[in-house]
């Protein structure tokens, strides 16, 4: 329990190490094409306690296509099993490449993405979640999402609210 602990608070002062870092440049400048994507996450989900993550990708504003990489943690309200261990967690950690598909843009207002991620966890192997991404741009360089997903292995919902960063 004492390094699921650990974790949360390393990814969390992670976070707040690049919120400090982009709030000191000047979020006026715009992002180049292609544009790198730093994102953190806060994951509610009706059966889990907390679930925090963080990813990285490529945008481009030419090609409706995007591909990112991340991970993500979350406790559980109930201990989790697999049916062929004896082994129970209350904790779900995934790693995870995600794909998206830009399905509208209306400029400085929303961009509406589709997503799928296939995902691995030790703990419950592999899984699948697939969704909407919505990105509200705050500036040239920083937005916030919402990303509602359904994860197929776990039949649940989860819902992303997210910041996001445009590396130079």
């Amino acid at each position: 329990m004492s390094y699921i602990i650990h974790t949360m608070k390393t990814i969390k002062r992670i976070t707040l190490f690049f919120l400090l870092l982009f709030s000191l440049q000047g979020f006026s400048q715009q992002c180049t094409d292609p544009a790198s994507i730093l994102s953190a996450y806060y994951s509610y989900s009706p059966n889990s306690k907390f679930g925090m993550g963080i990813e990285a990708g490529k945008l481009d504003n030419e090609s409706p296509l995007g591909i990112f990489a991340g991970c993500n943690f979350q406790l559980l309200n109930q201990r989790y099993q697999k049916s062929d261990t004896t082994i129970a967690s209350d904790m779900l950690s995934n790693i995870y490449f995600k794909g998206s598909y830009r399905l509208s843009r209306i400029e400085n207002i929303v961009s509406i993405f589709a997503v799928a991620s296939p995902q691995f966890s030790l703990q419950s192997g592999f899984d699948l979640q697939a969704g909407i991404r919505l990105i509200f741009p705050l500036s040239g360089r920083m937005g916030l999402g919402l990303e509602p997903v359904y994860s197929v292995k776990q039949n649940s919902f989860l819902l992303n609210f997210q910041v996001a960063f445009c590396m130079k």
